[in-house]
């Protein structure tokens, strides 16, 4: 089972860190400007023995990492999405017609606010409906791995085993799901 969230839980850290510590599966829509890196940076838990000058605050990120960048710029520029080609999922038929989002993911690791500084390596997943161009982002802290097919939740035997479905405006702001 998983939790599924909207994006006001989604921007929650603190509620994120604390499904992550009781070890609880999660898939969260995440805001735009949701901060994460797709490359784990360097904790430094300590300071240096031979430090000089005003003590700094640990832990901190090493010297020479980069800043977390947000999902919207992410999709947009990192290799890890622009080199994928997007999965289509017909989620639902519509009086527009069919409802087909494109899907692409890779790991990441979010930016927390507390002492850990980096989450747990994540699972960012880019949702674009073809129809209206509409972007969504979600997070979850479960790991997909190569050859995992991922996409709605579907009663068609048609259709692929799926996992992430984005959840319509109407649903439940939080709701624990089969995964």
């Amino acid at each position: 089972m998983a939790w599924t969230a909207d994006e006001l839980y989604g921007q929650n850290s603190t509620f994120l860190n604390g499904l992550d510590a009781r070890h609880e599966a999660f898939v969260v829509e995440v805001p735009v400007d949701l901060r994460v890196w797709m490359v784990k940076p360097e904790v430094l838990r300590n300071p240096p023995q031979n430090a000089v000058g005003r003590p700094k605050k640990y832990p901190r990120l090493g010297r020479g990492e980069r800043d977390p960048s947000e999902v919207r710029n992410l999709s947009r520029y990192s290799p890890a999405f622009r080199k994928q080609t997007p999965q289509r999922y017909r989620i639902k038929d519509t009086h527009r017609g069919s409802e087909v989002w494109e899907i692409r993911w890779a790991t990441c690791w979010r930016q927390t606010h507390d002492d850990r500084i980096v989450s747990n390596q994540c699972t960012l997943v880019v949702a674009r409906n073809v129809l209206t161009g509409e972007v969504k982002y979600f997070l979850s802290n479960r790991v997909l791995e190569i050859g995992v097919q991922i996409g709605p939740t579907s009663a068609r035997k048609s259709d692929p085993p799926c996992h992430w479905a984005p959840k319509s405006r109407h649903g439940k702001a939080l709701q624990k799901q089969p995964f």
